[in-house]
């Protein structure tokens, strides 16, 4: 039986949140989303790396120095199915389907030609988000329900051997943050997000922070920690909510602040006082300001990219006046130049060729040492 690949993956997310035009469905004729062209600088020291999930292998891209994309990556490594990426040090981390690996990157951020390091592999496991802190990885292994955490050897590699293992039930834990000394998982089949307090050693309890009434988030698809707010989507209400961490690391009931019903969105940004979302079926780029406490305005997006419902944007990072944007159904990654008020162009600044039957579903940036 073949594994669940990128474009499987989209399958069940867009009938998961309905296929018919309406706000948040993200129906209707897809417009066109042209490519943009490349980068004639010369090149600067930052190096993205795209998980392409169909097309079996992680691609490393050379921005030029003025912060926009070439044409093709200059180092790629074959792996089966990558789905999410981290840079900590001078180590790249994906997740794979069955395990997660680290790869030590050269000093121009080439790719080594095998993988350096694996945990055990598991056809049950489907891991998602992995974070790395003080020395220590954290997997949300969707597949068991449960986090992993590993302790990375002194050169920073992962290993077969779990420090522990946190194992609460039905959560379906697929994205973490951490803040302080608490790490946070979204409980997509919970509704909630849970509190585990990091231990001394890195590791985590079997199970979260007792909290009742538990917080309220509806399939939370994505997180983020900033300045003691956490960020959450909330996909089924089709907003974004932000719960504001207490002194003993546990969050409100209640979100503290909500935006107007928009999208179900797919991945989150804060930079800046701003949040970029990515309006995954809409195939946009939204864009909120936050207010000087970091609660969520009311009303429609300050400002949003070209929609094309074709493009799937599925990740988003950022670096400086650029936010890049892995477009997984257009099978290329665009840039967006920001103007003063942080808000991107319509329509992408730069553009790497699309590598047909890739379907990217991450991107991490590596300042070169």
């Amino acid at each position: 039986m073949r594994r669940a690949t990128g474009r499987a993956l989209v399958a069940v997310f867009v009938l998961a949140i309905g296929g018919a035009a309406g706000c948040g469905a993200g129906g209707g004729t897809a417009t066109t989303l042209p490519a943009a062209g490349q980068t004639s600088a010369g090149q600067g020291n930052l190096v993205l790396y795209v998980a392409q999930a169909d097309g079996d292998r992680i691609d490393a891209y050379r921005l030029g120095n003025d912060g926009l994309l070439p044409a093709e990556p200059f180092s790629t490594l074959a792996v089966t199915n990558p789905r999410r990426l981290t840079v900590s040090g001078n180590m790249l981390y994906a997740s794979l389907g069955t395990s997660v690996i680290s790869l030590a990157l050269a000093s121009d951020g080439s790719l080594p030609a095998t993988t350096s390091a694996s945990t055990a592999p598991s056809l049950a496991s489907s891991p998602m988000e992995v974070l790395v802190r003080n020395g220590v990885l954290y997997a949300a292994v969707s597949g068991r329900s449960r986090i992993e955490t590993y302790t990375l050897d002194s050169d920073g590699h992962v290993g077969e051997d779990t420090l522990s293992i946190s194992n609460p039930g039905f959560r379906n834990y697929r994205t973490l943050t951490t803040y302080g000394d608490y790490l946070y998982a979204a409980a997509r089949a919970a509704f909630t997000i849970d509190t585990y307090l990091i231990q001394g050693d890195g590791s985590l309890p079997e199970t979260f922070e007792t909290q009742l009434p538990m917080p309220i988030v509806t399939m939370p698809e994505d997180i983020t920690a900033n300045a003691g707010v956490i960020y959450a989507i909330d996909q089924n209400n089709e907003r974004i909510n932000s719960y504001t961490i207490d002194d003993d690391g546990l969050l409100p009931s209640l979100a503290d602040s909500v935006t107007d019903p928009e999208e179900r969105y797919g991945d989150l940004l804060v930079d800046n006082g701003r949040i970029y979302a990515s309006a995954y079926s809409a195939g946009r780029i939204d864009t909120y300001l936050l207010a000087s406490d970091g609660s969520l305005p009311s009303g429609k997006p300050a400002a949003s990219t070209h929609a094309d419902t074709a493009s799937f944007p599925a990740a988003l990072t950022i670096s400086g006046a650029v936010l890049y944007v892995a477009q997984a159904g257009l099978d290329r990654v665009d840039a967006y130049l920001l103007d003063t008020a942080g808000n991107p162009t319509s329509f992408p600044s730069s553009s790497t060729y699309s590598v047909a039957g890739s379907f990217p579903t991450d991107i991490e940036l590596y300042p070169l040492p």
